[in-house]
């Protein structure tokens, strides 16, 4: 005989496995409507994951070796996607002054504008999200819980 519990846990693990693949999927549609976006813009010589590198920047200027550790990117070959946005004229890089191993980057014009615009398509994005009765702080507060209870289970089991 299968108990009460038995079933709740069966569920709720269901559910959390069902959430965990659900970000997945929300990352790569995320992607696919700037993807979309660019092509309606006629933009066709960055990719969405670029995209994202640019918007993060905004008006800062950041070290390359840095991009990847402020989640800017979490894709694998950084170095080839920011030669490309620099390549494109998306960025400007620069090399410190005082370690020449050191290299910077910041929007250059181009950027800018992909950044004004990017900001104007995600700002239709919430407004679109919120009129049809979602809460963006309860979203995240569910997405930074699970991303708090997956960081600290990873770091129990490293430990363990």
């Amino acid at each position: 005989m299968v108990s009460e519990v038995n079933i709740v846990d069966e569920y709720c693990k269901d559910k959390y496995l069902e959430s965990v693949s659900i970000i997945g999927r929300i990352d790569r549609l995320f992607l696919e409507t700037i993807k979309l976006n660019l092509e309606k813009l006629n933009i066709r010589d960055i990719t969405a994951a670029q995209v994202m590198i640019v918007y993060n920047i905004e008006n800062q200027v950041v070290g390359v070796g840095d991009i990847k550790k402020l989640g800017y990117y979490k894709g694998m070959n950084v170095s080839y996607n920011i030669n490309s946005l620099v390549k494109n004229n998306y960025l400007k890089q620069f090399t410190n002054v005082y370690d020449a191993r050191c290299k910077f980057v910041q929007l250059s014009v181009k950027g800018l504008e992909l950044h004004a615009k990017l900001d104007e398509l995600f700002t239709r994005h919430v407004h679109t999200f919120v009129s049809a009765g979602n809460s963006v702080p309860h979203l995240l507060q569910g997405l930074t819980n699970l991303e708090n209870f997956l960081t600290d289970l990873m770091r129990r089991e490293a430990n363990a």
